[in-house]
């Protein structure tokens, strides 16, 4: 058995492992799916099917998104556009910031004033940010992005390591992997992103070593169309994978935004559950460029115009035409630190999520 083998066999037994321990299915039989709220057609931009690298025949779990899907363009990819929807719901966690923290932590947003209302419209903006963007990363990681790239496994010479070493050859390939899938979520949907480096030491998720997959975090810039220079660092873990994100306009003028290189600020933090992005049988896409203004728009209009204070926000994303949970996510502003052992430890709870409201 090659190297290869054994690390993609590892992988699938921690899932199995993983699944094993689901304590309720995502959308149990029973789930009203009438009742989600779903985006006019003539504006499903952010969750579709492939049509290019689709293969024939027809899954299925395909054979249904026909119906009703819409038919489009991503590029130089037919796409079809399905349906998505948010459940969102406030839970409480003792380690999330206070209310007087919030401005600090989304300071050097481009279009915020100083006012209650920008403050408030430029958290949504990145947590809208940062659910597309995880949203499209684990999709891309479940459609096989993967396998697409393996074949560099092939030529790599790990069949040729010894075992006692494998583990370190192993983490590093997975940290190639992982620099270059987000780079490539991130350059399909904002443009060419720039890479930072890696977060220091003293970063947030330098400290997560519970069950990671690969050693560090990268940290890029992308160039956000409405809210400007946005810097992302992302991680994966067994069971999901974080994201920080932070803005960074304003004339910062280091290479890395302040909010990566202090102790002392506040970062948002997304975890998205690995379990949850394999619930799909259909097996979709998600362009974040496409779908972040329909989720920052239900977000706000959940949140009332305010970021609840000690807690995170958490959305379960719908596959209307599939009757299916594409993805799961909890995010909030903490302090940067990495002694949140009760951050560390928060898994999604309380699925089914209930929609936001038909009217804000």
């Amino acid at each position: 058995m090659t190297a290869s083998s054994l690390f993609l066999g590892l992988l699938v037994s921690l899932a199995l492992i993983r699944g094993c321990h689901a304590a309720e299915p995502w959308t149990p039989d029973n789930f009203n799916w009438s009742s989600l709220k779903v985006t006019p057609s003539d504006q499903w931009n952010g969750l579709y099917l492939n049509l290019t690298e689709t293969p024939q025949p027809m899954t299925a779990e395909h054979a249904v998104l026909f119906k009703t899907g819409v038919e489009g363009t991503i590029g130089e990819h037919r796409v079809l556009f399905i349906s998505f929807a948010l459940g969102l719901a406030w839970q409480a966690i003792n380690v999330a910031v206070a209310a007087g923290s919030i401005a600090t932590a989304i300071q050097g947003c481009v279009t915020s004033d100083g006012s209650a209302g920008s403050i408030a419209g430029c958290v949504f903006g990145i947590a809208g940010t940062a659910l597309s963007i995880g949203s499209g990363f684990k999709a891309a990681q479940k459609a096989g992005w993967f396998a697409r790239a393996s074949n560099t496994w092939d030529q790599s010479g790990l069949e040729n390591i010894a075992l006692d070493v494998f583990s370190k050859r192993a983490q590093l390939e997975m940290q190639d992997f992982h620099d270059n899938l987000i780079a490539d979520v991130l350059r399909r949907s904002f443009g060419e992103p720039e890479f930072l480096g890696y977060v220091s030491k003293s970063h947030r998720l330098a400290g997560r070593d519970d069950e990671h997959t690969h050693p560090v975090a990268p940290i890029y810039r992308i160039n956000h169309p409405r809210h400007g220079k946005i810097d992302i660092a992302s991680r994966d873990h067994i069971n999901g994978t974080r994201f920080t994100l932070s803005y960074a306009n304003h004339g910062l003028a280091k290479r890395q935004s302040f909010q990566h290189e202090r102790l002392s600020d506040h970062l948002m933090e997304a975890r998205f559950d690995t379990e949850a992005s394999n619930a799909d049988p259909a097996n979709p896409s998600f362009d974040a460029a496409g779908g972040y203004q329909q989720i920052e728009n239900e977000i706000a209009c959940f949140a009332g115009n305010t970021w609840q204070p000690g807690q995170v926000l958490s959305a379960q994303f719908y596959d209307n035409d599939a009757h299916a949970t594409f993805g799961f996510a909890s995010l909030g502003i903490f302090e940067n630190n990495d002694a949140d052992s009760t951050l560390q430890g928060f898994t999604p709870h309380g699925m089914p999520l209930p929609t936001a409201p038909s009217v804000c």
